[in-house]
């Protein structure tokens, strides 16, 4: 009889699974589809994705805040990350049909071993640099520049670059602000900040001398210090 009952048992908990079970003909096409694409040492990031659209954040994994257009990012079968930003990402489907994304108002143009690129747009206005990824300085008309629906670069130019008729105010600061600090003759010197815009980074390296942060650049007590040769354009971090 006990032998019984435990048949009973263990028959009606493998009905109760096979209930709880996704129906016959499901695919893992239908199941939510997440990566994780992780901003090591505050280094941007590349992630493939197998949506065929942009993604959304569904959970941030990270201390430091993700913003999207700003530190993630997304466009078909990619997603990136920068300056510490990790989390899981989803296909986002609520932004089909018409998805007008950051693909379009930011382009990632990369000289790889310094050979030239070209890189396509749909950019309404001019383009300009966001943020130069690469150690190797992008310089308008010397390592980047731009021709109608496309942006060049060379020399080991390797940067993000936006829509300039696109309205930056959503972000923190996003009006543009933007300080150019030089270290002429390789000699120390301290540029003003403003505070209100927060903690500055490095836009454009516009030197030949690499500028490190810590090493021949840095930000202290409400200025911007440069040594070494280091000549940059900062903007709100």
């Amino acid at each position: 009889m006990q032998r019984v009952t435990t048949i009973a048992i263990a028959v009606l908990w493998l009905l109760v699974g096979l209930l709880a079970t996704e129906p016959a003909g499901a695919s893992y096409e239908q199941r939510p589809r997440e990566i994780t694409c992780v901003s090591v040492g505050h280094q941007y990031a590349e992630c493939p994705t197998p949506f065929g659209g942009p993604a959304r954040m569904s959970r941030q994994t990270s201390f430091i805040r993700c913003l999207e257009g700003r530190n993630w990012g997304s466009r078909p079968g990619l997603v990136w990350v920068d300056e510490g930003c990790s989390g899981r990402f989803t296909e986002d489907r609520k932004a089909w049909p018409g998805w007008r994304g950051a693909a379009q108002r930011r382009v990632l143009c990369e000289s790889r071993d310094n050979h030239y690129q070209q890189c396509n747009t749909d950019f309404r206005g001019p383009a300009r640099l966001d943020r130069q990824l690469s150690q190797d300085a992008c310089t308008q008309g010397r390592s980047w520049g731009q021709m109608r629906g496309m942006v060049w670069v060379s020399r080991g130019c390797r940067a993000w670059f936006e829509d300039s008729a696109w309205d930056r105010g959503g972000y923190p600061g996003g009006d543009g602000f933007s300080i150019t600090c030089s270290s002429d003759n390789g000699e120390f010197r301290s540029c003003a900040w403003n505070d209100r815009y927060g903690r500055p980074r490095l836009i454009e390296q516009l030197s030949d001398r690499r500028c490190d942060e810590g090493r021949s650049w840095g930000y202290r007590n409400g200025s911007i210090w440069v040594n070494n040769g280091c000549r940059g354009r900062f903007g709100p971090g």
